[in-house]
Parts: structure tokens; C-alpha cells; sequence
């Protein structure tokens, strides 16, 4: 949720009645099952004359029937809405209809991570394709080639490699893993002089606590970037299941 330029704020929605111990950017928390905190968000965010909301949708983070409360903050709302949409069912129960049509339809803009939800939405919840992004989510699924055919190209044929955004060290590897999947699974960066004998594990950044959607298990998602400030590490989250 954006105050201006520099300012974005955040509101959780907590799945316990006492919270969690959100950061100085969360300014207003709803509680999960009681619908009078979607409407007081959504007060809290009109007064504040918020540019834009940013919504992300999944039928198991609100409370109501399929998440039906989030509707109550949507409808009050007086600024454009964007929302992400997590699940897009093909088959939906009836209140998973109507709770996603509703959404879309008080929505200025839906985002999906797949061509297969922009197909749903405008199959089987009838939204017009112009109000439709699609950001793909995960890699393309590109033709392999056979590496040895890139080696030889460079002169590295019969050797393991590495592929990295500038040169770090001659002798220098870096790994970036998640070494377990239990709970609250952290993100770790282990180094290597050769590729093969791996030392230094120390944990590059832990899954959040509380109702955050990386709360759980966390994950590098592209590789490093480098730019003139340092460099960028893209992650992915998981609270309880990959839709949430």
C-alpha cells in the first residue's frame, strides 16, 4: 500500500488473536475471522490517502467464507487495486465463485503467474483479457544443449563450472542453498575453492516469523545480481503450502 513516493506500508493479516512482532512499516494489522478490522483497514487506508493497493489474494489467508471478508475491505476502498491471484481454480465451489468474480470485478488490475490462470479467469469467471497481466512465475523452459558444446567454445572443456555475474575469484566458488526443509528453513551461503569440498556455511537470511508469506521455508530464486549498490538476491517464500 502506497502513502507516496517513498512510503509503503504493509497490513497483515494475523491468524491468532494476539499478533505477531511486525517491523515499524506494518501500521495496521487485521485479524484474521473478525470482518469490523477489513472495514477499519480499510478506513485506516482511505485516511491516509493511499495511491494504490496491492492485493495478494488466496482464499485461505482471509476469513469469511473463501476468504469472503476481504471483500468487505475492497468495497470501501477508494484508490486504485491491483491484485495478485495465488489460486484460480477450474472448478470452483460455489462461494469460491463468487468471492473471485467479486474480487476481480472491485479490482483495477489481476495479475497471474501462468497462461493457464488468465485462461480460467476469462473461461470460467468471465474477466475481459485487458484487465489481465501475466508475470510467469518460475524459468522458462528452454531447449537443452549439451554443455561440452559451450566448453569448448571457451576453452574449458573437461572442467566444472560455475556460471556467475563477474568474477568473484579465481579460486573462489559460492552456493547459495536451502540445506533443509523443515520449519523455518533459512536461506545459507556456503564457499568452495574448487567445487567439490564446500566450508563457511553461514546463514544468508531466515524465514520471517509470523503470518508473513515467507514464514516458513525461504529459497533463492534467480541467481545474484551485481549492481553498483552490491548485490541483489531475488528469494522465494513458502508459509504453509505453495499457494499460502
Amino acid at each position: 500500500m502506497r502513502l507516496s513516493h517513498r512510503h509503503i506500508l504493509k497490513q497483515p493479516v494475523n491468524d491468532i488473536e494476539s499478533g505477531y512482532d511486525y517491523p515499524t512499516r506494518v501500521r495496521f494489522e487485521i485479524t484474521e475471522k473478525d470482518i469490523r478490522s477489513y472495514s477499519l483497514a480499510a478506513d485506516f487506508l482511505n485516511i491516509n490517502n493511499v495511491d494504490l493497493v496491492c492485493l495478494q489474494f488466496e482464499y485461505g489467508i482471509f476469513g469469511g467464507k473463501a476468504g469472503s471478508h476481504i471483500l468487505t475491505l475492497l468495497r470501501d476502498l477508494r484508490m486504485p487495486i491491483v491484485t495478485t491471484l495465488h489460486t484460480i481454480l477450474k472448478v470452483p465451489t460455489p462461494d469460491q465463485r463468487l468471492v473471485l468474480e467479486e474480487v476481480a470485478a472491485l479490482s483495477d488490475r489481476l495479475v497471474v503467474m501462468s497462461e493457464r490462470g488468465s485462461e480460467y479467469l476469462q473461461s470460467v469467471y468471465h474477466v475481459l483479457p485487458d484487465k489481465i497481466d501475466l508475470i510467469p512465475h518460475g524459468i522458462p523452459d528452454v531447449p537443452f544443449v549439451d554443455p561440452s558444446f559451450n566448453k569448448d567454445l571457451f576453452g574449458v572443456e573437461g572442467k566444472t563450472v560455475l556460471l556467475s555475474f563477474g568474477l568473484l575469484s579465481a579460486n573462489k566458488g559460492i552456493e547459495i542453498h536451502r540445506p533443509v526443509s523443515a520449519p523455518r528453513a533459512h536461506m545459507w551461503i556456503s564457499y568452495s575453492p574448487d567445487l567439490k569440498n564446500w566450508g563457511g556455511h553461514t546463514i544468508m537470511l531466515e524465514a520471517r516469523k509470523g503470518a508473513w508469506w515467507d514464514a516458513n521455508r525461504i529459497g533463492l530464486s534467480p541467481p545474484p545480481i551485481e549492481t553498483p549498490q552490491g548485490w541483489l538476491v531475488i528469494y522465494h517464500g513458502v508459509r504453509q503450502s505453495c499457494a499460502g
